[in-house]
């Protein structure tokens, strides 16, 4: 499902291997500890990756050493942790993205819009209402590879971590070689799966036409979206 979804708004889908170096593992340093491998073939090899992340960012760099701008690209794999001394498992949705919203072609040079935080962020929702997952709360994200104005985490109804997105900081772009508008996100597959909740349900065709009012409200700018929709919805009730 998530491949069609993904595939649809222009993504390609990338193989990577489950090992990577030492240093790139840093850089997702709240995944830890990591899962170190005995015997390495080389320091490329050293660790089994706690993200996907740092194998899709290498795919970036080389786009773009290619000269390939537009850049969108998922994986869907395992991660390793270490967890009191066992290592676990558990499957990971990824995906990075940097250029333009448009391509550009000899038929057509408006590229459009640069692809941002915000662009991410409606990937993400379209992910969660094609799946139909539900009551996913964003909060902020404490990632030190993250922007730390643009960035989410989100949690599930039972509170437990579902994944996270947001655009990269510009300290962590330098060194990488990497735009510093490019953005990503990782979803822990089994999370959003307990996210979802039955099926769809069809309504009838409205007979009369439908009515939409826009509706202001001040708050205080240290209130979380998470917490503006939640107040809204429990008050609409069935209207929403």
């Amino acid at each position: 499902k998530v491949r069609q979804i993904l595939t649809a708004l222009g993504f390609c889908e990338r193989i990577n291997y489950g090992l990577i170096p030492q240093k790139s593992a840093e850089l997702f340093k709240s995944h830890g500890p990591f899962v170190e491998v005995d015997n390495p073939l080389s320091e490329d090899q050293s660790l089994l990756r706690p993200s996907l992340l740092p194998e899709l960012l290498r795919n970036v760099r080389t786009n773009l050493s290619y000269k390939k701008s537009d850049v969108r690209l998922f994986e869907i794999g395992t991660a390793f942790h270490r967890s009191n001394g066992a290592v676990s498992e558990s499957m990971k949705l990824a995906g990075v993205a940097c250029g333009s919203s448009h391509s550009d072609t000899w038929q057509d040079k408006n590229k459009g819009r640069a692809l941002d935080f915000y662009w991410m962020m409606e990937v993400v929702k379209q992910i969660q209402a094609r799946t139909g997952a539900r009551d996913l709360a964003f909060t902020s994200c404490t990632e030190d590879i993250f922007h730390p104005n643009f960035c989410l985490s989100m949690t599930n109804a039972s509170g437990q971590s579902v994944g996270f997105f947001g655009l990269i900081h510009p300290l962590a772009a330098k060194p990488l070689d990497l735009p510093d508008t490019l953005v990503f996100f990782e979803l822990d597959i089994a999370g959003l799966c307990r996210s979802i909740s039955g099926g769809k349900k069809l309504h009838p065709v409205l007979r009369t036409p439908s009515i939409e009012r826009d509706c202001a409200v001040w708050v205080a700018s240290d209130i979380p979206w998470g917490k503006i929709e939640s107040a809204v919805r429990e008050t609409g009730g069935e209207l929403l």
